[in-house]
């Protein structure tokens, strides 16, 4: 396999970036275009801090920064509400979102678990299927927490982020079929349960109105299908950046966030779209190759789990502009105009190249061995 090289996985996202800027730039005002600018600063510095501090050391502190965690996702549910739903902390000219500030938490206590000392010492029940069953229903217990605060908020879109997130790094952890059978079942009946008693009347409205769209043409599923309308309307070269209609005379919904991919779509065509999906498989691949590369098993559920929640958020935000998906409110990653999910994402990918560079690589025969 290839030897991991950082800049092969930097070179993706900050294309990414680079569209995200031309996007929000035709979505947005100038205002938000230059917070925008603001907030890809300030993740580059701290994805900059991650590195110079090590996965290992952040590892160290994951127990930590999972307190904190939970206790700002509890502390901004007392917050004003915004179309009502409490989940941003005002700065005044900016707006902290806890809940997606919580994925690399979530990752790295996760790592430290699974992937670390706790696992090795989980000695609850000693070998057998308790002992595996015991270590995932512990993984499970840690997931919970943030995933019902989230939805308390409410925020469907990332809560499943983050259930995406836990699923990806507890299958690389080695889960057995019979384990993973389990886990899913127990999953599909919580995400009924979360259906019938925690969802919103309007979120359960978008759920029926994407399986009978023509039905609610003028209520839940307008969002959909405007957002088709402006994907099917850009053709394969686009209709130029600044000129599509449904984004120009604002029929598109949160255009420079949840919905921007349309507007990529709608301006600068299929041929974008695809470029843009390759950079994700592209962010993807990179990532398994750090896992390969890292020297700890911990360091590997990290780059494994950032490259698996990259790429699956990116499709269920195009799944969604598409109509295949239920309208959420899920951003497409260093695309979407929002500072602490671009934030997020890029300490993220701080972590995966943390998590390749702490490997101590050997000499053989003149050649390194990774």
């Amino acid at each position: 396999m290839k030897a991991f090289a950082p800049y092969r996985l930097w070179l993706p996202v900050a294309l990414l970036i680079l569209v995200g800027f031309v996007a929000v730039a035709s979505a947005g005002d100038a205002g938000r275009f230059a917070k925008q600018l603001v907030w890809a600063a300030a993740g580059t510095v701290l994805a900059v801090a991650v590195i110079v501090i090590g996965l290992d050391n952040l590892i160290r502190y994951a127990w930590h920064f999972y307190a904190a965690g939970l206790a700002a996702l509890v502390l901004v549910l007392f917050t004003r509400p915004v179309n009502d739903v409490r989940a941003w902390f005002d700065l005044g000219a900016f707006k902290v979102q806890p809940a997606e500030l919580f994925r690399p938490i979530l990752l790295l206590v996760l790592a430290s678990f699974l992937g670390g000392r706790m696992d090795a010492e989980f000695t609850l029940f000693r070998g057998g299927w308790r002992r595996e069953a015991a270590k995932y229903f512990f993984a499970a217990a840690l997931v919970l927490p943030p995933v019902v605060l989230v939805l308390l908020e409410p925020d469907v879109g990332v809560a499943l982020a983050l259930l995406w997130l836990a699923a990806a790094v507890v299958f690389a952890s080695g889960i057995s079929w019979r384990m993973a059978a389990a886990g899913t079942a127990a999953c599909s009946l919580a995400a009924a349960a979360a259906c019938r008693w925690m969802l919103l009347p309007s979120q359960k409205a978008r759920i029926s109105a994407w399986l009978d769209p023509a039905a609610h043409s003028a209520g839940a599923a307008w969002q959909m299908l405007r957002s088709r309308l402006a994907v099917g309307s850009g053709g394969f070269w686009g209709k130029g950046w600044g000129r599509g209609e449904m984004n120009r005379l604002g029929l598109l919904p949160v255009n420079d966030s949840d919905f921007i991919f349309s507007v990529v779509a709608e301006e600068l065509g299929f041929a974008t779209v695809m470029i843009i999906t390759a950079l994700y498989v592209w962010i993807l691949w990179e990532c398994v190759l750090a896992a390969a590369r890292a020297d700890k098993p911990s360091g590997m559920l990290v780059a494994v789990g950032v490259g698996c929640y990259l790429a699956g958020q990116a499709a269920l935000n195009m799944g969604v502009a598409v109509g295949l998906l239920p309208t959420t409110g899920v951003t497409l990653p260093f695309v979407s105009y929002g500072g602490s999910s671009m934030v997020s994402n890029m300490v993220m990918v701080a972590m995966a190249v943390s998590a390749a560079a702490g490997a101590r690589s050997t000499r053989k025969g003149g050649e390194d061995v990774v």
